[in-house]
């Protein structure tokens, strides 16, 4: 699996070992990915799928440029963090 620009993982899914300290390997609960311009609508949308195919619980997209928050699907707010 892919790893999201930011990501956010609940004590419940980490590992017995505690807090990696390096790479998570598993799904994080709350994915934000950073779009950039060179994106296209279907390499975010891919990259969406994927996150909620292997459990991600919600899904932000981050749109710098734009200075706006998405989540995904659209209709589910993303949390301030």
């Amino acid at each position: 699996m892919r790893g999201p620009d930011v990501s956010f993982v609940t004590t419940e899914h980490l590992p017995s070992t505690g807090v990696p300290k390096a790479y998570f390997e598993g799904t994080p609960d709350l994915a934000i990915e950073v779009v950039s311009p060179s994106n296209t609508p279907a390499q975010v949308n891919a990259k969406v799928r994927e996150y909620l195919r292997t459990g991600a619980q919600q899904v932000c997209l981050a749109y710098p440029d734009d200075r706006r928050v998405g989540g995904a699907p659209p209709r589910r707010r993303c949390p301030l963090v």
